[in-house]
């Protein structure tokens, strides 16, 4: 091995070893951001307005096996749980119920299902009723 080529090496490995501790700690479980209202409820009676759509990729309307539990599929990962409140704004951001919520996310390779070489497949994708908080 020459001697550049060695130095180089070197240099890129201290680098990775001096970000490596910066990168797990980002990556904790501790959550400084965290809600600590868990029941949902607005009381200030001020919620904001997101977009009804993001861009792409769009979810399907059919077929309505995909109102499930669980969108995991045959897929792995790590587990995210989600917790959300709808709120009618022009209401006094009281809770709506009975509204679909979709929900799909990549796999570990960039790939959604329904997309792509992905097409008969529905794997980390679904749509959820939304239930009043008791």
């Amino acid at each position: 091995m020459d001697r550049k080529k060695f130095l180089r090496n070197g240099l890129f490995g201290l680098g990775a070893i001096i970000a490596l501790p910066t990168a797990i700690s980002s990556c904790s479980k501790d959550n400084d951001n965290e809600s600590s209202d868990d029941t949902g409820n607005n009381s200030g009676g001020d919620c904001s307005v997101s977009p009804t759509e993001t861009k792409g990729p769009f979810p399907i309307l059919t077929p309505a096996q995909y109102v499930r539990a669980s969108i995991i599929g045959d897929r792995t990962g790590v587990a995210l749980l989600m917790t959300l409140t709808i709120e009618d704004k022009s209401n006094g951001c009281t809770p709506l119920t009975n509204v679909f919520v979709d929900v799909w996310q990549c796999d570990k390779d960039g790939l959604y299902s329904q997309y792509s070489t992905q097409t008969s497949a529905s794997y980390l994708r679904g749509r959820q009723t939304m239930d009043v908080l008791t």
